[in-house]
């Protein structure tokens, strides 16, 4: 299990950075929406806390994904002002006072997995809505060698450390823990201090996209009444169609801009 732990998700975290180099910072921002992280985490919960502690962790999770987002939103907009360290700093502290404030609204308002649900895709699409204006140009942003390393090594140190401490963290704090911006802070810091503030806010922007994917993965796999197994893989399959439909309708969108364009040079 441990080999599975160390192997799994460091080559898919690595492939996914290394996209980056081929189709650009967008295609790898999108692709670290899906739940390439979180999935693992809750299959070796499952394994060895057994499939009610999973989907809770699942639930508790969905809240963490309205954090995922902000510390995205944020990030886009404090990186035009100041530094990569100062901007990281914020956005992480964001994230977290996000992460226990969606909490403290779930609990208070007794919100249950559906309410949830709406409230965080609310938030993604607000703070889509709300997005700093970017170039509609691609901004070409390769992870270099350092930062595929890290996403690598930070990756398998989050899924083992979850999955280490499961049972003492509980659901709800493993849950907001599996959304932790691992992908998000590599994204940010290293294409801010490589390349630009304008880079990193495409490839989060990108991200924030993929988190409706992820959104729709855990939420199935928490509502789900199946076998823990078969859960996964409607949930894989729902992930997938999600980012399908949302890849399909930014493309539809980048065309009519480019005809646009064309029209009214």
């Amino acid at each position: 299990m441990l080999l599975l732990k160390i192997s799994l998700v460091s080559i898919v975290v690595g492939l996914i950075a290394i996209s980056g180099r081929f189709w650009g910072a967008q295609v790898a921002g999108l692709l670290s929406g899906l739940p390439v992280i979180g999935g693992p985490i809750l299959w070796f919960i499952y394994q060895e806390q057994g499939v009610e502690f999973a989907r809770s962790t699942a639930a508790a999770t969905i809240g963490g994904l309205a954090a995922l987002s902000s510390f995205c939103f944020a990030y886009s907009w404090i990186c035009r002002r100041c530094g990569w360290m100062l901007a990281y700093g914020l956005c992480c502290v964001i994230f977290l006072l996000i992460a226990f404030f969606t909490r403290f609204l779930e609990i208070s308002l007794d919100l249950n997995l559906h309410q949830i649900t709406w409230l965080t895709l609310a938030v993604v699409l607000i703070q889509l809505m709300l997005f700093p204006v970017l170039s509609k140009q691609s901004l070409s942003a390769p992870a270099d060698t350092a930062e595929i390393i890290f996403r690598m090594a930070f990756a398998f140190l989050l899924v083992l450390g979850i999955t280490k401490f499961a049972e003492i963290l509980g659901p709800v704090y493993s849950g907001i823990l599996t959304v932790f911006p691992i992908a998000g802070s590599a994204i940010a810091v290293f294409s801010h201090r490589n390349h630009s503030a304008a880079h990193a806010a495409q490839s989060l922007k990108s991200m924030m996209f993929g988190l409706l994917s992820m959104l729709a993965f855990f939420y199935v796999l928490a509502f789900s009444n199946a076998s823990f197994t078969v859960s996964l893989s409607i949930a894989i399959g729902a992930a997938l169609l999600v980012q399908a439909l949302v890849m399909l309708i930014r493309r539809v969108s980048l065309n009519n801009f480019c005809q646009s364009k064309s029209a009214n040079p």
